[in-house]
């Protein structure tokens, strides 16, 4: 082998070995958490500039979202379910694409083991659902425990609207009553 070739195949290497699924799915939480630093709760959408992802049914149902901004032209809409807690949708929207994965990370539950409580990695292909006609990837982002559901996470995803605006949009469904699928294909202009 020509020694040429050795420092490429290394640096090929260690480049695989560094974009595990663990480490990949831990830099795609931690730049979906960097678009979204600013938020800012408030009670208008007004400044913000991209098409409004929304849900009319969760809102005749359950009543207005939370609002949060931020001054770089992202919003959070949180609706929650007036009577259990564990029910809610989240809607991320933003001027600029969220980070896409290349395949579904490894679910991670809480399981006792030997008495010990510890995490298990469990693998899990994607689930996909239709939001306003478009496939959508969802996966199940972590599970829930005595304080919360399970959450449940599209992929981020580009929308136009009608007027010819686009934003790129992510879903986030807790639930504790596997309603995460009809949840997503809720949302709306």
């Amino acid at each position: 082998m020509s020694t040429r070739l050795f420092p490429i195949i290394v640096f090929s290497l260690l480049t695989l070995l560094s974009c595990s699924p663990s480490r990949e799915s831990s830099s795609w939480k931690q730049t979906n958490e960097a678009l979204m630093q600013n938020l800012r709760e408030t009670d208008s959408l007004a400044a913000i500039r991209i098409p409004i992802l929304r849900s009319p049914t969760l809102e005749k149902n359950w009543g207005p979202p939370t609002i949060e901004t931020s001054p770089q032209g992202t919003y959070r809409l949180s609706y929650q379910h007036p009577e259990e807690s564990f029910e809610r949708l989240v809607i991320y929207g933003s001027p600029l694409p969220f980070p896409v994965l290349s395949s579904a990370p490894d679910e991670e539950r809480d399981h006792l083991v030997d008495g010990e409580l510890g995490i298990v990695t469990i693998p899990q292909s994607w689930r996909s659902t239709n939001i306003m006609d478009r496939e959508i990837r969802w996966f199940t982002e972590t599970t829930g425990g005595g304080a919360d559901g399970d959450y449940f996470s599209t992929e981020g995803f580009p929308l136009t609207a009608p007027d010819g605006r686009t934003g790129h949009y992510r879903l986030v469904v807790e639930s504790i009553t596997d309603q995460a699928a009809p949840r997503f294909a809720q949302v709306g202009w």
